[in-house]
């Protein structure tokens, strides 16, 4: 599959970007209103400026995709493709690197100036429904996005280890959201 994406334009990994993080996005809304519905809770519907917000994160984080593509494709970004015990290894130290990068970056987010101008925006929602998740300040999106980049450029992590993390926060993200 990455071979085939290297021999892509531009505009064509934008798009391939572009539809697998919308993929993401209506899975996510599907398994939450599901398991909103599943449990009987009564939400609001979303309105049209979380959608548009929930659009323009979509599309941040399709720039993220492509700059870490791009990175790797220039090896500023280097990932074994081994199937052997640095899956598991890889998984374990990219979960705890990056949830020690969140914490802290929330954190400093929370006791700062940038509370009010940025972060703020994201807790103006006490009863969330799905597609909050996707509702953050186009800053704090590009935050996280860059964060990631940083945590993942730090050594040669396992490839699969990588998906495999990405995997395992979409589906806590949304366990544990509702």
């Amino acid at each position: 599959m990455l071979r085939l994406l290297l021999s892509q334009s531009p505009l064509t990994l934008w798009a391939v970007f572009l539809a697998e993080n919308l993929a993401v996005t209506a899975i996510a809304l599907f398994a939450g209103w599901a398991t909103l519905g599943l449990l009987k809770k009564r939400t609001k519907k979303a309105t049209w400026t979380e959608w548009r917000i929930c659009i323009i994160t979509n599309l941040i984080n399709t720039a993220v995709t492509f700059s870490g593509f791009w990175m790797w494709k220039h090896n500023y970004i280097q990932f074994s493709f081994d199937l052997d015990w640095r899956v598991i290894s890889d998984f374990f130290v990219v979960l705890m690197l990056m949830d020690l990068a969140m914490y802290v970056f929330h954190y400093l987010v929370h006791h700062s100036a940038f509370y009010k101008i940025i972060h703020q925006f994201h807790h103006q929602y006490e009863h969330p429904i799905p597609i909050d998740l996707f509702v953050l300040h186009p800053l704090e999106t590009v935050s996280f996005g860059i964060l990631w980049l940083a945590v993942i450029s730090l050594y040669s992590f396992n490839f699969y280890a990588i998906l495999s993390d990405c995997k395992c926060r979409f589906w806590y993200n949304r366990a544990f959201r509702y």
